[in-house]
């Protein structure tokens, strides 16, 4: 089998990636900016493209798949600096960029501040010699079933909060919305892998559907009513939105807590893309359509997770009182 390497891999979606690459016996290595012990891990630096490309070539890597966060324009050089270098290598013939997520369009590049980043990725990867595949996921799954549902992502709540029964809604709630988990997104990816030619873009879709048929699905599953809030596009244009408790991040699971202000603009951003249609994805190429046997999390079947994994909780508490 061809080795891949992973940029990213070390945390977050890259290592819901490796986890499925490595259920699926590649041999791969992880790039990481920090050393560790993993002796996968090959600490890199991403200003120094020569010194890339030869680990590139060192560890004769097919493959590569960034899964890098595109947040700032420092993160965006990094990877430019990978596809250059994987370019130059003599062994890799193939790149998935850290397109994850939606389908971005020109028209989109200033509802998000990683939009334009990806945008240019693309541009740069069809003026090299290197077939590259975008894998897009929608929105992330494990948002909505944490922490019942074991993730490596650092996840806060959007949108619906299972625990408190609450939901805060972009626009009507009507518009249809891709959602997948990561470790669907991981199986995927590594399935991607053994195919001889890829499309230019595949969608990991894991379910499609409304909120507001989320919400419903909650409340049936729970046998219970959720209190709903529903944020008018006027407010999310003016970067304002409601956060749900938990919305800024947990520190009970280490995870960064968020200036409130900097999460309702990332939010209120992400409602504008819901309300204007663009969040959902094309299933043609979704993950059961493309390979019928991997069968990825649904928003019923995860919150249905998540209630038992609660009970068992609960249960739990209750014996040791």
């Amino acid at each position: 089998m061809n080795k891949i390497a992973i940029a990213g891999g070390s945390e977050s979606l890259g290592k819901a990636v490796v986890d499925g690459i490595r259920a699926g016996k590649h041999e791969y290595v992880i790039l990481s900016r920090k050393p560790q012990a993993d002796p996968h891990v090959i600490a890199v630096d991403y200003s120094d493209v020569q010194g890339l490309r030869d680990i590139l070539e060192k560890e004769n890597v097919h493959t590569v798949i960034s899964t890098m966060g595109l947040y700032t324009p420092a993160h965006h050089r990094s990877q430019m600096s990978l596809i250059e270098a994987a370019e130059l290598a003599g062994p890799t013939k193939r790149f998935i960029p850290s397109e994850f997520g939606f389908h971005i369009k020109k028209e989109h590049g200033d509802l998000q501040v990683s939009f334009p980043f990806k945008l240019q990725t693309v541009e740069r990867l069809e003026n090299t010699g290197l077939e590259f595949t975008l894998v897009n996921t929608g929105v992330f799954l494990d948002y909505l079933v944490w922490p019942k549902i074991p993730s490596h992502m650092r996840t806060s709540t959007i949108w619906i909060n299972l625990a408190q029964n609450l939901a805060a809604l972009p626009g009507d709630g009507n518009q249809m919305v891709a959602f997948t988990h990561t470790r669907d997104i991981g199986r995927f990816v590594a399935a991607l892998l053994d195919l001889p030619k890829w499309e230019r873009r595949y969608c990991a879709i894991g379910d499609r559907l409304t909120l507001n048929e989320i919400v419903q699905i909650a409340e049936e599953v729970k046998g219970t009513t959720f209190n709903k809030k529903y944020d008018s596009e006027a407010d999310l244009v003016q970067g304002r939105c409601t956060l749900l408790p938990d919305a800024v991040g947990d520190s009970d699971r280490g995870n960064e807590i968020l200036p409130s202000e900097v999460v309702m603009e990332h939010l209120a951003g992400l409602g504008i893309f819901v309300v204007k249609g663009f969040a959902d994805l094309d299933p043609k190429t979704s993950i059961r359509n493309v390979f019928p046997k991997l069968d990825p999390l649904t928003v019923r079947s995860a919150i249905q997770k998540w209630v038992e994994v609660q009970s068992e909780l609960r249960v739990s508490a209750s014996e040791t009182d």
